[in-house]
């Protein structure tokens, strides 16, 4: 049992990435903060401080952030140490009514983006996407998707062509069928088993059978649910049941991320079909059409259980890859695509089963043909046709299973992409990675550029971490002919402007100049350590400095004409 005041057992974690996220939730950083947590860090660790990131958002008053973490699985309780911490350490009364509002035994909620949208495919799907029926042992039946079973149980992967065929049904998995192999089971254990699988585990067993839950889990050889039963059966304390169950939803993520990234590889990414563009649509041809043989089609969906075919323009090539409506669509431009009246789609009407409402993918298998294409919208270029791979790998893997892990020198195409697609936390993810890049020149990238891509993908966090690097050395940019061009269009993008202050670009650095030489709005010094007359001997140099590199700026913006 956990007394008052009795630590919950967490160890320390002193890598780079948790220091990263402790350093965030100090400073309010919720990008940031969102980023790690995709990375699958177990939030409830400390640092060797004994600082949690839940400790250190609520006592530097960041209740945005406080409240991204407790949705996303940190425990608190007035009953540990890192909860009274973090609730009598509160900056303000809202952030510690936040956190007593969060009961221990409140349902943690998933922590990734990508296991939230698997579950809402189960829950609140937006159209019909689901290609099979489990008919359960009480008649009732739940609609899944035969690529969600096989990618997440082995034993799926191996038989449920035979459980399809034990079933007599080629689109219903049917407990009850005679001689099912899994016909011992209860009703509760397969719903149970199902929502595992989606990734919406309750994790209440209080109506549960977890004897036959359990065997259920081994017998399709998901032996992490039946070692979770098990741990969460043998806790006697609320508090301890919390604890363990946080851990059991952070390992189901993982487990299933690990298991996503395995089904991409394999069925998505290593089946991918590169054509030169004379076999395939030829020149004048509409974006969307496209002549891929049926056959190869049929080749490319029947081992993944896809219904939609990526096109990426590669320049001479195009790239086709398997892929599933059902992921995708976490893009709102696919999302829009498929809930539109594009004509490729319509294939899904004809294939849908309607007393069912599901999906007949077989077909598909008959009528190869009508198997949709959709085209990736990029812009093709011979120079960069690996590039493009790299760049679908990226995006493919973000869809799902989170993946967040961009190469500096893909992360300014990956951010063009992911605007393009209306992927907004994929875009966070890039601009995090272009602000983490040392040095950009090494990487053969240009401010400006990183300037111009923020404006098009409307990316403060871009425009302001620029303006800070050129207030940082004012006087190397203020010569360089590229800089003024881009003044020019920092000025462009505003039609009325009363004074240079509403030229974005100027306003930015003049504010990185302030915080440079410690000035504050009012053009006096922000040093807190100085209190009534001004006595820092620095401060006259630095406020001369800082009038310097001003002045040197207005001269600019003059001479390019820029003065209202």
């Amino acid at each position: 049992m956990i007394h008052p005041g009795e630590k919950m057992g967490n160890e320390y974690d002193l890598s780079e990435e948790f220091r990263e996220l402790c350093v965030a939730c100090r400073r309010g950083d919720m990008e940031l903060v969102d980023k790690y947590i995709s990375s699958g860090i177990n939030l409830n660790q400390m640092d060797e401080w004994d600082y949690s990131p839940l400790i250190l958002a609520s006592i530097c008053g960041h209740e945005d952030v406080v409240k991204l973490l407790l949705e996303k699985g940190c425990i608190v309780s007035r009953d540990t140490f890192e909860g009274s911490r973090a609730i009598y350490g509160a900056l303000n009364d809202s952030i510690r009514s936040l956190l007593l509002s969060y009961d221990i035994t409140k349902a943690v909620d998933v922590t990734q983006p990508f296991a939230s949208h698997i579950s809402s495919l189960f829950l609140k799907p937006k159209f019909v996407s689901s290609d099979l029926i489990l008919k359960l042992p009480d008649g009732d039946i739940s609609r899944v998707h035969r690529f969600m079973l096989t990618s997440m149980s082995d034993y799926f992967r191996q038989n449920i062509d035979t459980l399809l065929a034990e079933s007599k049904s080629r689109y219903c998995i049917d407990t009850t069928a005679p001689g099912f192999p899994l016909a011992d089971f209860s009703a509760s254990s397969w719903r149970f088993l199902v929502d595992y699988m989606y990734l919406d585990p309750k994790l209440d067993l209080t109506n549960v059978e977890v004897d036959d839950l359990v065997e259920l889990a081994r017998s399709v050889e998901l032996p992490d649910l039946a070692s979770s039963l098990i741990r969460i059966s043998r806790q006697k304390t609320r508090a301890e049941q919390a604890k363990v169950k946080n851990e059991v939803q952070r390992q189901m993520c993982e487990i299933a991320r690990g298991k996503l990234k395995r089904f991409v590889y394999d069925q998505i990414l290593r089946r991918a079909l590169v054509v030169k563009k004379e076999d395939g649509p030829s020149e004048g041809e509409g974006e969307d059409i496209d002549t891929l043989p049926g056959a190869q089609k049929r080749h490319l969906v029947e081992f993944s259980g896809s219904d939609v075919i990526l096109r990426v323009d590669l320049g001479e090539n195009y790239a086709y890859y398997p892929v599933h409506r059902a992921i995708i669509s976490r893009s709102e431009y696919f999302d829009t695509l498929f809930q539109s009246s594009f004509a490729d789609t319509s294939a899904f009407e004809d294939a849908t089963v309607p007393d069912l409402g599901i999906i007949d993918k077989e077909f598909f298998l008959r009528n190869p043909e009508t198997i949709p294409v959709v085209s990736l919208p990029t812009s093709p270029s011979n120079d960069i046709e690996g590039q493009n791979l790299q760049l679908v790998e990226i995006l493919l893997c973000f869809l799902y299973f989170d993946n967040a892990e961009i190469p500096s020198e893909l992360a300014m195409d990956t951010l063009v992409l992911a605007d393009s697609l209306f992927i907004d936390r994929l875009k966070t993810m890039a601009a995090i990675a272009i602000t983490q890049i040392k040095d950009y020149d090494e990487e053969g990238i240009s401010l400006y550029d990183i300037l111009r891509v923020s404006w098009q993908a409307r990316v403060q966090r871009l425009e302001t971490h620029v303006a800070k690097i050129i207030s940082e050395n004012l006087p190397r940019y203020l010569s360089d002919p590229e800089f003024m061009d881009i003044v020019r269009e920092s000025a462009e993008r505003i039609q009325a402007r009363e004074d240079y202050d509403t030229i974005e670009l100027i306003a930015d650095i003049k504010f990185y100049l302030r915080k440079k030489y410690f000035i504050d709005d009012d053009e006096e010094v922000l040093d807190p350590t100085i209190k009534g007359e001004i006595e820092d001997e620095n401060y006259s140099q630095r406020k001369y400095m800082y009038q310097q590199e001003l002045d040197s700026l207005y001269m600019l913006v003059g001479k390019l004409g820029l003065l209202a």
